[in-house]
């Protein structure tokens, strides 16, 4: 399989982990991913479940629950308007790195969370490479693939994307629309096809952040 048609059927950049649901397995994908949070203030998460990878799973009641040391917080996460939609709101009691699980759905490294005390300074934002790697995670690329920067053990239903390179401007086609993926979207092998990956709507900061890390930037 070339370097190329392994990204269309990789880069099915979905989230949070391949789970079994329902028949089969499940993928989460964040809408934000801030780089930190607030100890004491409301945060919202907002996030797609999809069956397969591909269809919106709904009416599932997920629980999202936080864990630092010996404190954990849970909120159960409501259907918005959006099918295979969900929110949740936590609060983090205290500052330190917080882990995410997400009920009943058991997860691959959903990316921890920094959380600050109020009045602290913010800690400086990413450089796009790791800005990339922390989206590689929250939207779900290591729920099908492997990248060995992120986890040797994640991934696993698609191709392994490990040391893979790609022409930058059909990379950021393709994540923007994957539907317009084409051999004339700036790919050059002939097999090239459309994408089977879902439309994560992903931001253009998201995209080229996402584009510096599979390519090494």
């Amino acid at each position: 399989m070339s370097a190329k048609r392994s990204l269309i059927a990789s880069v099915a950049l979905v989230v949070l982990g391949a789970t079994v649901h329902a028949g089969g397995w499940s993928i989460l994908t964040l809408r934000d991913v801030p780089n930190y949070a607030v100890a004491g203030t409301p945060l919202r998460r907002t996030f797609m479940l999809r069956a397969h990878g591909m269809t919106p799973l709904e009416n599932v009641g997920p629980i999202l629950t936080v864990r630092f040391g010996n404190s954990t917080v849970k909120a159960t996460a409501v259907p918005t308007k959006k099918a295979g939609e969900y929110t949740a709101v936590l609060v983090f009691p205290r500052p330190g790195t917080w882990r995410f699980e997400l009920g009943p759905f058991p997860m691959s490294a959903l990316p921890p969370l920094t959380v600050i005390a109020a009045g602290t300074p913010s800690p400086a934002p990413l450089a796009p490479p790791a800005r990339g790697r922390r989206l590689f995670e929250a939207k779900g690329c290591n729920g099908c693939h492997a990248r060995r920067e992120v986890s040797a053990e994640e991934g696993g239903v698609g191709p392994d994307l490990t040391g893979k390179r790609f022409p930058e401007p059909y990379l950021r086609r393709l994540l923007a629309d994957p539907k317009a993926a084409s051999p004339r979207a700036g790919a050059h092998d002939k097999d090239i096809e459309g994408s089977e990956m879902p439309d994560l709507e992903l931001t253009e900061p998201e995209i080229t952040a996402l584009v510096a890390f599979m390519n090494g930037k």
